[in-house]
């Protein structure tokens, strides 16, 4: 059984500990921790609270919560009625924290935003025109990164929409977010065209590249060609070298077309190709 150190899940849970049906007991700093463990198969079940338990099943959608409660209890802060100037201390201190972010940090901290179904501050969604939306998935490579992180499919974009943003401890300590581990492999769903409707006429298909670079910050794109072949009329194509290209991913990105043919190596499973609009090519 998987509880939460210092909880009364923990209390609880303490007291069927070594029992003749060998209940062990397994104590996690926070609740994400055990919910991970349990993911992972290495514990059976979780005593969480509520809330946090609903939050943690509608992400993960293979955790269910059992019908039978196992055990009530009720949250409360008690003061003597008599003593009305403390009351309001205390509410002017919870009016305080909710004001200045503390509260939302200490709920942050407890229920990370990916699992409590709340959005975080590095939101972006695509803007699609006559384009395919994103849906991209982190996919681990191993179980647990270099820092320990477990490391199991993660959701990146859904519909355009980002929902997750990955790193080690250090960057997540930095941003004030779960660390996830690096991830080394993406797995991007596959588009409804097939290949022989990418490769229209006007089309230059990039077979290889001598160089390709590309900002990660702006998205700007370029690369040396090593071969090409421009789609022509009828089926007539050209071979190219040296040539060169650029663009923006960013600029593109309402308007990127995917095959529905797939391929899959060490670190990408998605299309076997990509249309990309108002690229510029130059050379001969």
């Amino acid at each position: 059984i998987g509880v939460q150190l210092g909880t009364t899940g923990d209390i609880y849970a303490s007291d069927m500990e070594g029992d003749e049906a060998g209940t062990k007991i397994e104590r996690y700093n926070k609740g994400a921790d055990a919910v991970s463990s349990l993911k992972q198969g290495k514990i059976d079940c979780v005593i969480i609270d509520e809330q946090p338990a609903k939050a943690f099943v509608r992400q993960n959608q293979e955790l269910m919560i059992l019908q039978e409660e196992f055990t009530l209890e009720d949250y409360a802060a008690v003061i003597a009625k008599e003593n009305g100037a403390l009351l309001d201390e205390v509410n002017s201190a919870l009016e305080e924290i909710k004001k200045d972010g503390t509260l939302k940090k200490i709920i942050d901290h407890y229920i990370p935003d990916e699992l409590s179904g709340e959005t975080n501050d590095f939101t972006y969604t695509q803007t699609v025109t006559d384009g395919e939306k994103l849906n991209i998935a982190l996919m681990p490579t191993r179980p647990f990164s270099d820092e320990g992180i477990p490391m199991w499919p993660r959701p990146l974009m859904e519909e355009g929409t980002l929902l997750t943003i990955h790193g080690g401890a250090r960057f997540a300590s930095y941003l004030e977010i779960e660390p996830t581990g690096e991830y080394e492999k993406l797995a991007l769903d596959c588009g409804t065209k097939p290949l022989a409707d990418l490769r229209r006429p006007g089309t230059l298909e990039a077979v290889s590249f001598s160089d390709f670079q590309m900002d990660p910050m702006d998205g700007h794109f370029g690369g040396e060609l090593r071969l090409g072949l421009l789609r022509g009329e009828h089926g007539k194509m050209t071979a190219l070298s040296g040539g060169s290209i650029n663009g923006s991913i960013l600029a593109s990105q309402g308007r990127l077309i995917f095959s529905r043919e797939r391929c899959e190596d060490s670190t990408y499973e998605g299309p076997l190709a990509v249309l990309i609009p108002d690229v510029t090519v130059a050379g001969e």
